[in-house]
Parts: structure tokens; C-alpha cells; sequence
């Protein structure tokens, strides 16, 4: 009854009817319906697979919430200037007070930013800016690395290809050198273990002491050596200097019992807390 009073007062009537008026004056109003701008802000990063919302800049933001569902643009020029500042200014699609909307359609109004949703303003949005900026160097960092680690593996993929065949043309000669550079891996490895490949490296016992030197040849738990899988926590070395012969592995091959049975030049697995390795 309360609210069906408040409705009936002539305060209540005059902003209806200013308010229609208001409305009917629209060129191309918001085709949002009940979602909220956060709603599409969140939407539009799932969408294209991103770490953050705020990776996702405003001006497009503004555009969806003024998309028809038949995909028709309000305001065609509007948006294409929004699109012509984007081309030419790239940092302008990031969402700040002088970005590509504010540079189309004006600056926004007191208490509210276009395209982002209620309860944020203008200052809330300059202490933000250097946050949204971090995010935007790591996302992009974390491409980087991603296409780098691409390109090692295959890299490394080929030459255990080449060593292979050299292996295969030369038998099953036990002299045969290991190579210098680790073969590739899988993606089993972390990639804390995959910066410590063809790093050279101190075997110790359990008392910490140094019995042998080598060079980390395999980090994939999955790698198997002598016909069985090194498992979690381990890493395969080369040898490449045997301090004390008589010491016994730490995990069984079926072949040999001590490192000096092994030899240098050959392979063992040892686990990685029980290795120093250098830089």
C-alpha cells in the first residue's frame, strides 16, 4: 500500500512524465534489457578466452550494450570513429578518462562511466588505470613466453629427431656421446623444472655430500631410462666426472649397482632434491 501511495503522488507523476519524455528523446538507446554492463563486460572475456575483465576495453563494452540482437549498430558513425581511433591509437582500446569513447562521443558525466556500470567514477578510474595497465603487460608477457616455449620445444623436438637417427645409424654402440643439448620433453614437465635442462650440476648422497658431476639431461617424470619411468621428483643426468665409484644409485636400472659400474658418459636418475645445480 505503501508503494501504491508513492505512486499516486503528484511527485512521483511529474518524473514519469519527465522521465518518458526523456526517453522518447533517445536516438539509440541501450539494448542491454535486464544485463548490466558488468554482465557483458564479464561476458565479452570469457568470449575470447581472457585472464581478466579488465583486459577487455569499454568502447567495445559500449558498443555490444548498443548492438541490436540482429547485429544492427546504433550510432554506425560513432562506433566507426571509436574504431578509426583504435586502428591508429592501440593504446586508446584500454579503458581510461581519455580512451576511444571519450574521444568519439565526450567525457562522461559526473558519477558515471560509459560502459563500465554504476557505482564507478572518475577517480575511482585514474587509481585503477595502473592496475588495468599491469594486467595488459602481463597478459601480454605471458603470450610471449607461451610462443617462446613454443619454439624451443620444437626446436628441441628436431634435433632429438637428428640425434636419434644418428643413433639408430650407429647401433646400439654404448660409446655413443649423449647430446649436448637435452632432447626435447613433454608437456609433463613444469616449466620451473624446463630452465634447469643442460645446466651442469652436483650429485649428492644423503649426507650432502658430492659424489659425482654431471649435467641435467631430462626433467619429464614421464622420460623413461633404462625401459623404466624416472617418476615425480626425479631428474636424469649425464655423468660427466665419478668423485666417489663406489657409491650405489639411488634408483635401480637393472643394469648397474654403483656409479662407477655407470661410467661417465652415462645416464642416471637422481632425485632433484639430492642435486645442486648451477646456473
Amino acid at each position: 500500500m505503501i508503494f501504491v501511495d508513492y505512486c499516486n503522488t503528484d511527485k512521483f507523476k511529474e518524473s514519469s512524465v519527465r522521465n518518458a519524455s526523456n526517453r522518447a528523446k533517445q536516438v539509440g538507446p541501450s539494448t542491454l534489457g535486464r544485463r548490466s554492463m558488468a554482465a557483458i563486460h564479464h561476458e565479452m572475456a570469457i568470449e575470447r578466452n581472457l585472464t581478466t575483465d579488465a583486459e577487455v576495453g569499454r568502447a567495445e563494452v559500449y558498443i555490444r550494450a548498443h548492438t541490436t540482437k540482429d547485429n544492427k549498430v546504433q550510432f554506425p558513425e560513432t562506433f566507426e570513429k571509436i574504431k578509426s581511433i583504435q586502428s591508429s591509437n592501440p593504446t586508446s582500446q584500454m579503458t581510461s578518462v581519455d580512451d576511444a569513447l571519450i574521444q568519439s562521443i565526450g567525457s562522461d558525466s559526473r558519477g558515471c562511466i560509459r560502459g563500465i556500470g554504476g557505482n564507478v567514477g572518475k577517480i575511482t578510474l585514474k587509481k585503477t588505470m595502473p592496475i588495468i595497465h599491469k594486467l595488459g603487460v602481463v597478459s601480454r608477457e605471458r603470450d610471449n613466453l607461451v610462443d617462446k616455449l613454443d619454439e624451443m620445444q620444437k626446436s628441441l623436438g628436431d634435433l632429438h629427431q637428428k640425434f636419434q637417427c644418428f643413433v639408430d645409424k650407429q647401433g646400439e654402440q654404448r660409446d655413443v656421446a649423449p647430446p649436448t643439448i637435452p632432447p626435447f620433453k613433454s608437456s609433463h614437465a613444469s616449466l620451473p623444472d624446463l630452465v634447469n635442462l643442460g645446466k651442469r650440476c652436483d650429485l649428492c648422497d644423503w649426507k650432502k655430500r658430492v659424489i659425482a658431476r654431471g649435467e641435467v639431461h631430462a626433467v619429464d617424470p614421464k622420460t623413461r631410462v633404462h625401459g623404466a619411468e624416472m617418476g615425480d621428483g626425479n631428474f636424469s643426468v649425464v655423468l660427466r666426472e665419478i668423485i666417489a665409484p663406489q657409491s650405489e644409485l639411488w634408483k635401480e636400472d637393472g643394469y648397474h649397482d654403483t656409479l662407477g659400474e655407470v661410467g661417465v658418459g652415462g645416464f642416471v636418475v637422481w632425485p632433484k632434491l639430492f642435486l645442486t645445480i648451477y646456473p
